[in-house]
Parts: structure tokens; sequence; C-alpha cells
């Protein structure tokens, strides 16, 4: 089903023109989802998580973000 998904989003992207607008919303949501879902399983409620690595992943992705 996943890999049926990326499918359909290329067609998608292929078929259809967005602006750079809709693109940087879209682009935002999915970084959202991605902080998100790392919040939740690096650092769990019972504070044993993993803060530097979090943090160090963290900013490896702003840094790959700047200059993709």
């Amino acid at each position: 089903m996943l890999a049926a998904s990326v499918m359909a989003g290329w067609v998608l992207a292929v078929a259809a023109s967005l602006s750079e607008n809709v693109l940087a919303r879209l682009f935002a949501l999915l970084a959202g989802g991605v902080v998100i879902t790392s919040l939740q399983s690096e650092l769990p409620d019972d504070r044993r998580g993993r803060f530097w690595p979090f943090c160090l992943g963290a900013a490896a992705f702003a840094v790959v973000l700047l200059f993709a």
C-alpha cells in the first residue's frame, strides 16, 4: 500500500501543476509530521528518551533542508 501511495503521488505531481505556496504548505505539513513522530519516539513520557541524539538529528535535518 505504501508503494502504491508513492506511485499515486508521482502521477498526481506529473498531472497537476501546483503553485509554490501550495507546495510549501504541503512540505510544512510533511515536516511537522516528521517532527511529531520523532518527538513521540525519541522523547517518551517516562523521561528516558535520548535527547541529544534527537537534537543532533533535528539539526542535521535542518541543515539538509537549508541546502535542498
